[in-house]
């Protein structure tokens, strides 16, 4: 049985704060809030510059990514079955940029895949 994080932004914010490190388990919990929409653009800011500060672990990078996968739409492209297209949700359901994937891989322009 999987236990829910009980971590929000503003808890998140806090222990960013003060250089401490969140969990895998709580980083998504604070960005699937995000995602949502249920964050203010001031606790978003908040939280991005702190862990941007403190630089991010690898466990709120994966944390992060995983509610971002949760919470993107599919959509089909023309492209080979290897390489989708995906809106990624914001501020409540708007649509604001493409996160192209190949694989476990994300995409950048250019054709330079940054890895997992």
């Amino acid at each position: 049985m999987e236990t829910r994080s009980r971590m929000d932004i503003q808890r998140g914010i806090d222990v960013i704060g003060r250089f401490g490190h969140l969990s895998v388990a709580d980083a998504e919990a604070v960005m699937d809030q995000i995602m949502r929409g249920d964050a203010t653009e001031a606790q978003i800011g908040a939280y991005l510059m702190g862990l941007r500060m403190k630089g991010e672990t690898h466990d709120e990078i994966t944390g992060s990514a995983q509610a971002m996968r949760a919470n993107a739409s599919h959509v089909p492209t023309r492209h080979n079955k290897f390489r989708t297209a995906r809106y990624v949700r914001h501020r409540r359901g708007s649509q604001r940029h493409v996160q192209h994937q190949h694989d476990s891989c994300v995409c950048g322009g250019g054709g330079r895949c940054a890895g997992r």
